[in-house]
């Protein structure tokens, strides 16, 4: 069976539109097993993990010949959630947005939680978000794993971080000063023991607040 060598902002999703099939099958296939089981969120890869393909089973149907027939393929979607707050950590409520993806556009207004929750297509890499006179450009898909990584979950530590309103510079594997800060802000406001490092209790905390 062919595999699949997980790149930067890849996902179940766009693993399987590429290859032609659907990504809950993908996902639940006994060949990825092993991986689901690291990777729950079918939404959170890490770069090198490793996708077994299946062979696609071709949908015969029996039409009658000498007429004109119509096919629908149904296109797979994803959904985009996110919550958006304010410099004091509360929900944005009720704010009209504008997000674009792929070509789609929607309109709509946050939840009374700050919360958004939109189906895109599956194989779209970015998201542009308009709130107000704020655009926002989404990675789909691009977050890292907080476990089980060769990093030990530096980048997807980094990246949370980063989405929560704290500063951690340039995109990074990397543990440095400006991340070790951030890190011990968060620990404070978490009101867990701060250390500027990456601890387990660090990580349950981070993905939490996260959300994922």
């Amino acid at each position: 069976m062919p595999i699949h060598v997980v790149k930067q902002g890849e996902c179940f999703a766009t693993i399987a539109q590429a290859h032609g099939l659907r990504g809950d099958a993908l996902y639940k296939h006994p060949d990825n097993a092993a991986l689901r089981k690291k990777r729950p969120n079918p939404n959170i890869l890490h770069p090198g993990d490793e996708v077994a393909i299946p062979e696609r089973e071709p949908k015969e149907l029996s039409v009658p010949s000498g007429a004109k027939h119509r096919f629908k393929v149904k296109i797979s979607k994803r959904e985009l959630r996110l919550r958006l707050l304010d410099h004091g950590g509360d929900p944005i409520a009720g704010a009209a947005y504008v997000l674009e993806a792929d070509g789609e556009r929607v309109e709509g207004k946050t939840t009374g939680d700050g919360e958004i929750v939109e189906a895109i297509s599956s194989g779209a890499r970015t998201a542009t978000l308009t709130v107000g006179a704020r655009v926002l450009v989404l990675e789909c898909a691009a977050l890292d794993p907080l476990t089980d990584a060769p990093d030990e979950g530096v980048s997807g530590a980094r990246e949370r971080l980063r989405n929560l309103g704290y500063d951690v510079g340039e995109a990074s594997s990397e543990l440095d000063p400006r991340t070790r800060t951030a890190l011990a802000l968060f620990q404070h406001e978490a009101n867990i023991d701060v250390t500027g490092k990456l601890d387990d209790t660090t990580r349950a905390r981070l993905g939490a607040a996260h959300r994922c």
